[in-house]
């Protein structure tokens, strides 16, 4: 994932803009590698939205959690951005 993380920054410094990423978000790998880092965090013993902690997660098979990650971003749909333009005293 690293190196795909690597790319993929390296290419957002030309000011490339990407589409279709949830097919590297949804990866066995990304998920894996979510469950780490999160796993290893300090912050991780406090309830997700989900009410569950990383310790009631780490009960699952990590194959069911992931199957279970990606069934959710299957249908996943990000909320419409809203802009409001700010009037500053410079115009």
């Amino acid at each position: 994932m690293t190196k795909i993380f690597d790319d993929l920054y390296e290419r957002s410094q030309n000011n490339e803009s990407f589409r279709n990423l949830m097919r590297i978000i949804s990866s066995e790998n990304n998920i894996r590698l979510a469950f780490r880092t999160i796993k290893s965090n300090t912050g991780s013993q406090t309830a997700g939205t989900d009410k569950l902690t990383i310790n009631e997660i780490k009960n699952q098979s990590l194959e069911s959690y992931i199957e279970a990650v990606q069934e959710k971003l299957k249908f996943y749909k990000p909320d419409t951005v809203r802009r409001v333009h700010i009037p500053k005293a410079n115009g």
